[in-house]
C-alpha cells in the first residue's frame, strides 16, 4: 500500500530494478490509482487493484451519475466523488424513509436501510453502521483517451456478503 508521491516513488524505483519482472503480479491497494495513471504510465499495465467505484458499471443509477459527471468536468468520476455521492444517496433515502429530516429520525432510517444506488443496491448495516457495498478487481489495461492512455478492466465483481466481515459484537456505536 503506498499513495500519492510516495507510490509513484515504489513503482518507478521497482521498475528500474526490475522487481517487476521478479514478481508478475502487483495487487495494489490504491497504489495504481487513476490519477496516477499519467505519471506511472505504462509501466502498470497488468497490475491488478481494488477498485471500490467503477465508472463503467451498467447500473441505471452510474450511467446518469457517470455521464453527467463527465459531460460537467471533462472527465470520468473518480470513487473519492463517487464515494461523497453515495454518501449523499444514503442521506435522500434516509430522509425519505424517515419522511422528516429530523436528525434522530434520519438516524434511526440508516439502521438497515437498502436503496438504489449509484453502485447498485447497498444497504447499511444496523450493527455497525457499515455500507454494505460490491467491491471490484480491476486490472490496469491501454484505454484511448483514459487518464494516460489507461483504464480499468475489472476482472472480477464481489457482493459485500463475500468481501465484508461480520460485525463485532463488541463494537458499540
Amino acid at each position: 500500500v503506498e499513495y500519492g508521491a510516495d507510490g509513484v516513488a515504489f513503482v518507478n524505483q521497482a521498475a528500474q530494478f526490475g522487481l517487476f519482472k521478479k514478481i508478475p503480479t502487483v495487487i495494489g491497494f490504491n497504489t495504481v490509482s487513476e490519477p496516477l495513471f499519467p505519471v506511472l504510465g505504462s509501466k502498470i499495465v497488468g497490475f491488478y487493484n481494488n477498485i471500490g467505484y467503477v465508472h463503467q458499471q451498467n447500473y441505471p443509477l452510474n450511467t446518469t451519475f457517470a455521464a453527467a459527471w463527465k459531460a460537467k468536468y471533462g472527465s470520468d468520476p473518480y470513487y473519492v466523488e463517487a464515494d461523497n455521492y453515495i454518501a449523499a444517496e444514503a442521506l435522500f433515502a434516509a430522509v425519505k424513509k424517515a419522511g422528516s429530516v429530523d436528525p434522530n429520525a434520519v438516524k434511526t432510517a440508516l439502521n438497515g436501510l437498502t436503496f438504489d444506488s449509484i453502485d447498485g443496491m447497498v444497504t447499511m448495516r444496523a450493527a455497525d453502521h457499515q455500507l454494505l457495498r460490491p467491491s471490484n478487481l480491476g486490472q490496469v489495461v491501454k484505454v484511448p483517451g483514459g487518464p494516460g492512455g489507461l483504464g480499468w478492466k475489472i476482472i472480477d465483481t464481489q457482493p459485500a456478503s463475500v468481501t465484508s466481515p461480520s460485525p463485532n459484537p463488541a463494537c458499540h456505536i
